[in-house]
């Protein structure tokens, strides 16, 4: 089944929006891009339509990380997020999220922007974050909406990456050109979401945030024992994971690790012995768990409108 990602403002009745002819000509110059990509962690494209403009990618069930976070939270499901699930979303259907999961998830959006990032010439996100990070079926993450905003912005859309939840400092507050390290920086508030399953910033309005960014500050780290999840206090890879976090999420952009760096070291992290042999990291699940695959039953819609989760 195919997702479609819509273009234009939710504002704008869609039989009265057309986009500038400059626009939908980079939206096909961007499918012929995407024609190309293919990676396992990169969401796949299947088509583009012009009147209503839409790019059509692979329908990935369990929706985007977000969404996976935000049912974690609730309190039936809290005992089973453990930290196996995080680092990669391994492809499991037991969403057990122990320790290494979030290493596994991580792994996987790493390995998709790395592959990304290794494209010639570069591609930059633009816009990692949670919500542009599908989780298939069997728990493979795929980054997905890459370069959109850049699209997006050029259309007059106001919704995409300019809440600064995400955003590198350098670009929330001086409106520089996205980098690779941007994104790197981007993707370091990721793995604060996978590690407190909380959005960054929560609490922050957008101006508290700027103020924050101003001043140096990242998002408040809660202690070992408020993390969620019920192998937290155990799993040993936590202060190597948070050192990463924390140098994705460096002031300057020259001091961030680029991904050809964060992969391996998520790599070693999950590689430590922690992920359970009922497992892998390559293959289908050979085991699952109804409960999970009927709590994640509503994942979505097919139908995704960019930009739709709240305040993103």
């Amino acid at each position: 089944m195919p997702r479609c990602v819509r273009y234009g403002a939710d504002n704008i009745k869609e039989e009265n929006f057309i986009l500038p002819e400059s626009v939908l000509k980079e939206l096909q110059e961007e499918a012929s891009v995407m024609t190309r990509m293919r990676h396992p962690n990169v969401v796949s494209f299947m088509g583009l339509s012009l009147m209503p403009p839409l790019i059509v990618t692979e329908f990935c069930e369990k929706g985007s990380l977000y969404d996976v976070l935000r049912r974690a939270r609730q309190a039936d499901k809290a005992a089973e997020l453990t930290w196996q699930l995080r680092i990669q979303m391994v492809r499991q259907p037991a969403c057990t999220l122990l320790g290494n999961w979030a290493l596994l998830i991580a792994l996987d959006a790493a390995r998709g922007l790395l592959y990304l990032h290794r494209r010639s010439p570069p591609i930059i996100h633009r816009d990692v974050k949670s919500p542009n990070l599908l989780v298939e079926q069997h728990w493979r993450v795929k980054v997905a909406d890459f370069n959109l905003s850049k699209i997006l912005g050029a259309a007059g859309d106001t919704e995409g990456p300019s809440n600064p939840i995400w955003l590198a400092p350098e670009i929330a507050l001086n409106d520089a050109e996205a980098t690779a390290a941007s994104d790197v920086y981007s993707f370091g508030m990721v793995l604060y979401e996978l590690l407190t399953w909380k959005l960054p910033w929560e609490g922050y309005n957008a101006f508290q945030i700027m103020f924050a960014l101003g001043a140096g500050q990242r998002p408040e780290l809660p202690p070992r024992i408020a993390l969620p999840g019920p192998d937290s206090l155990s799993f040993a890879g936590l202060d190597a994971y948070c050192e990463l976090m924390r140098d994705c999420w460096a002031e300057e952009p020259g001091d961030r690790p680029t991904f050809d760096n964060i992969v391996p070291r998520l790599d070693s992290l999950v590689h430590r012995g922690d992920i359970p042999s009922s497992m892998s990291s390559h293959g289908k699940p050979r085991g699952g768990s109804q409960k999970m695959d009927e709590a994640d039953e509503e994942c979505g819609s097919p139908i995704k409108r960019w930009g739709t989760a709240p305040i993103m």
